[in-house]
């Protein structure tokens, strides 16, 4: 396994980091994706400069740093894994501040709590601003939540959870609904388009509420029901799910975190009730996850991809199937590939980078909603099982298996 520095990480006064995304966060990058959307003949110009220019310079570019909710939520759980390991007592302080953070940044004016990136964003999908929460964030604060309280208790959890169930059924919108598929929204606003990956996240989740009691048994089974519906219909013969479920949107990818993700949400859920099928959909996908990699042995970002890239490989990538090797108790794979990863994406002990470009050059250093968090996770993870204490992992905790 990797030598990492975690103190460096988990230590800090504040999870304020840089962004590889900060371009497009920032007023100019919005502008710039707006007028792209609307005409990509017009707009392919100034946003190629744009993106030249930010990956040439993007780490002197004034762009604010900032903490994110994602953030807070890994650090939760990876310093929950090294108090088991270490006994250190700063990661249950550490741990514990980030609890304290996220119940004091949870988006405002919506049913329950819930959380977003804290930033707004422009997409193929719609316009988002900073107070907007995602299907695809929350349910990471949820299992922080549920592991905190598992280890070290905080009467405040157990009321938070119960607002959360609020928010995925009463301010996500039903964007298509029948006798036996659901597809809801990414976010508590009309899209035009509808998402796989946030779908598998709404499938977990009400998976989880109904393993863990939280809100209307009822509501909960019928939804887990149509959501798996929905996602079993959506998979490819070749294991594989678009981004969006309009397959010949002319925006539409195929990638690989993406991918892992809803095959890690659909064998969550597996192991949380019933699903008919299910094992059936996850070793397709499974198997689709081979077209990812390469001969190195790290895994590119897409297998069918709508935009032009100056970055050749990602860790969010690496880092996702490091988790999914876990799950599936593929140690030796993990170990290997996790040996690639700290060759490839780091530095000194104490840093990590985020992506490697075309020409082969590390970007992106000690960006921590994207990847670092991610893949410290994993690999504290990895530390549990290695230690003799697999009955403190996450998905043993959550999961019971």
């Amino acid at each position: 396994m990797s030598e990492v520095d975690f103190n460096s990480f988990l230590f800090r006064p504040t999870l304020v980091s840089r962004d590889p995304k900060d371009l497009w966060f920032s007023s100019i990058g919005r502008q710039l994706r707006t007028l792209y959307f609307k005409n990509r003949i017009l707009g392919v110009l100034p946003v190629g400069l744009a993106v030249v220019l930010d990956h040439l310079a993007g780490s002197i570019l004034p762009y604010s740093a900032r903490a994110y909710p994602i953030s807070h939520a890994f650090n939760i759980m990876v310093c929950i894994a090294r108090f088991v390991v270490t006994g250190d007592i700063r990661n249950k302080e550490s741990a514990t501040n980030s609890l304290d953070w996220l119940l004091n940044n949870s988006c405002s004016g919506y049913s329950g709590y819930c959380w977003g990136t804290g930033n707004p964003r422009v997409t193929k999908n719609a316009t988002y601003d900073e107070n907007v929460p995602y299907a695809t964030i929350t349910p990471y604060v949820v299992e922080a939540l549920l592991l905190y309280r598992h280890f070290f208790d905080d009467k405040r959890i157990d009321a938070v959870l119960q607002t959360t169930y609020k928010f995925f059924v009463e301010d996500l919108v039903v964007l298509n609904e029948t006798s036996s598929n659901l597809v809801l929204s990414y976010a508590p606003t009309d899209e035009r388009l509808q998402v796989y990956n946030s779908n598998s996240y709404c499938l977990y989740m009400h998976a989880l509420f109904l393993r863990n009691g939280i809100g209307s048994e009822e509501v909960n089974r019928i939804r887990v029901n149509k959501l798996f519906n929905a996602l079993k219909e959506g998979q490819q013969p070749d294991g594989f799910w678009y981004y969006y479920t309009d397959v010949d949107f002319q925006g539409n990818f195929i990638d690989c975190f993406h991918t892992v993700f809803i095959l890690k949400n659909l064998w969550k859920t597996s192991k949380l009730t019933e699903l008919a099928g299910v094992d059936k959909l996850i070793d397709s996908g499974h198997l689709f996850l081979r077209n990812f990699q390469e001969k190195n042995g790290l895994y590119k970002q897409f297998y069918k991809s709508d935009k032009y890239s100056l970055l050749k490989f990602d860790l969010y990538d690496q880092a996702e199937m490091l988790n999914w090797h876990l799950l599936r108790g593929e140690l030796v794979e993990f170990d290997k590939l996790d040996a690639t990863v700290i060759s490839a994406f780091g530095g000194r002990s104490d840093e990590i980078y985020s992506h490697i470009d075309l020409f082969g050059f590390k970007k992106n250093r000690n960006t921590l909603r994207w990847a670092v968090f991610p893949y410290l996770h994993a690999v504290s993870q990895r530390q549990l099982i290695a230690t003799g204490n697999e009955e403190s992992t996450l998905h043993a905790v959550l999961l019971g298996c």
